[in-house]
């Protein structure tokens, strides 16, 4: 399956996993990165304001339909995610793809 030196993760909790590693990998490296998480997993969402803290200086993305309650309940729960903190929301339009903020 896939390259040989490459690993393909074929059961949900370790892609789970493996995504929360790469995402604090993310975090430490505060230097190098913007970090920008796509995610509608409440869960994973979660996790990943545990390991920001207070830190505001990161964003979550979702697609266009998916994850509206969830972002709608963390803005509401987490007021001091302010702006810096948004959620850009994006859908395939026409025969190109643009990123349409929210």
């Amino acid at each position: 399956m896939g390259i040989s030196a490459y690993p393909v993760l074929t059961h949900k909790a370790a892609t789970d996993v493996s995504y929360l590693a790469c995402a604090r990998y993310i975090f430490n490296c505060e230097q190098r990165f913007y970090p920008q998480f796509a995610t509608h997993n409440a869960q994973t969402a979660i996790s990943l304001l545990e390991m920001a803290s207070d830190r505001r200086d990161f964003e979550f993305q979702r697609l266009h339909g998916m994850g509206d309650a969830l972002f709608e309940f963390l803005l509401r729960q987490y007021p001091q995610l302010q702006c810096r903190i948004w959620c850009a929301a994006y859908w395939k339009m026409g025969q190109i793809r643009l990123l349409c903020i929210v």
